[in-house]
């Protein structure tokens, strides 16, 4: 399995970090062949216990769940399938090396992995922000999106967009983190995309919380 090199942030910076409290202080860095595959695969299990608790734990089709297998090798082989993406994707670490959480990208001309969006020239995608259910509320959704942001901004991309489903309460994170909710139209926003999201992820905020909404925030505004 080869895996294209490790690519920071910014040339000259640091990973970037943030104290959480007086005991713990998490790094955001990029996700390489050597941390995916380490340690008997220690991280591609902690990255996959990450998206199990948060996409892992909706349904498709209503019936069938999306959760993947705890010892990450799903993950391995998507990325040998697929190296191209690795690049793109950062994980949250403790000062154990345990990690908290993980953001997965794609840029145009590439497409989402999930099929919910189209890129557009100069887009950069957030295709997942996943963070581990016991790490939540200490800050670390936040310094995945500064570091996706960061990692836009270095590949001069000029939108920032996710895709989020209606009554997610990671949307609040995501207004105050600058992303704005985009119009669409009625034919979109309440029959195409509630459609698509109740086959792919059933309803897990409850029946009126019905379909998605794009987000976007402008990285040429604040240059």
């Amino acid at each position: 399995m080869e895996f294209p090199r490790e690519l920071q942030v910014a040339p000259e910076s640091e990973p970037m970090k943030r104290d959480l409290d007086v005991s713990s202080t998490v790094t955001v860095k990029a996700l390489t062949e050597d941390l995916l595959t380490a340690n008997n695969s220690l991280v591609a299990a902690d990255i996959t216990r990450a998206y199990n608790d948060g996409a892992g734990a909706k349904f498709c089709c209503l019936c069938c769940p999306l959760s993947e297998h705890e010892s990450g090798q799903g993950l391995i082989k998507y990325m040998e399938a697929n190296p191209s993406r690795i690049p793109s994707w950062g994980i949250a670490v403790d000062n154990d090396g345990r990690v908290l959480g993980y953001v997965a990208m794609t840029f145009h001309p590439m497409q989402p992995m999930d099929g919910l969006h189209t890129t557009k020239p100069g887009e950069a995608y957030i295709d997942h922000v996943m963070v581990s259910a016991a790490a939540r509320g200490r800050g670390v959704g936040l310094l995945l999106l500064e570091w996706a942001e960061a990692l836009a901004r270095e590949r001069n991309s000029t939108i920032l967009a996710l895709e989020v489903l209606n009554g997610n309460p990671a949307k609040r994170l995501y207004e105050r983190f600058g992303l704005v909710v985009q119009p669409a139209g009625p034919c979109s926003r309440y029959c195409i995309s509630p459609i698509f999201i109740c086959c792919f992820a059933s309803l897990p905020y409850g029946c009126s919380h019905w379909g998605s909404v794009l987000m976007t925030k402008n990285l040429k505004s604040s240059d």
